[in-house]
């Protein structure tokens, strides 16, 4: 649990908020703001998790079974990081509700008869 809490999430931390800045804008600086932005939060969260998760993985599951539940465990922790990146990302664009006109626009969707008439 060290040597993972020292090497290893440090650097799933740095390229998960990397390919989140990248992916959302497309620039390398904003990458590197992303990670300056939340790399605490994330490192931290990731280290709590993951040593009461090797506790119970290693202290209560059976060897037989602990690859599948380190899997589970796995795929629980990546849906708790969306969830966790969509709700600052809620949280952020409610915050800028209100100032120097920045509301959100509801997309322009074409009505669905314009877009059948369009489609054929």
């Amino acid at each position: 649990v060290g040597l993972t809490s020292v090497i290893y999430s440090p650097v799933f931390c740095v390229f998960f908020l990397g390919a989140l800045g990248f992916l959302e804008h497309f620039r390398p600086q904003d990458a590197a703001t992303k990670i300056k932005a939340d790399f605490r939060e994330l490192y931290t969260g990731t280290v709590s998790t993951w040593m009461v998760a090797n506790i119970f993985l290693f202290g209560a599951v059976s060897p037989k079974f602990r690859t599948s539940a380190s899997m589970s465990m796995h795929f629980i922790y990546l849906l708790g990081l969306s969830t966790w990146e969509a709700m600052r990302k809620e949280a952020a664009d409610r915050s800028t509700v209100g100032f120097e006109g920045s509301a959100p626009q509801p997309p322009n969707y074409p009505s669905e008869k314009k877009f059948w008439v369009q489609a054929f």
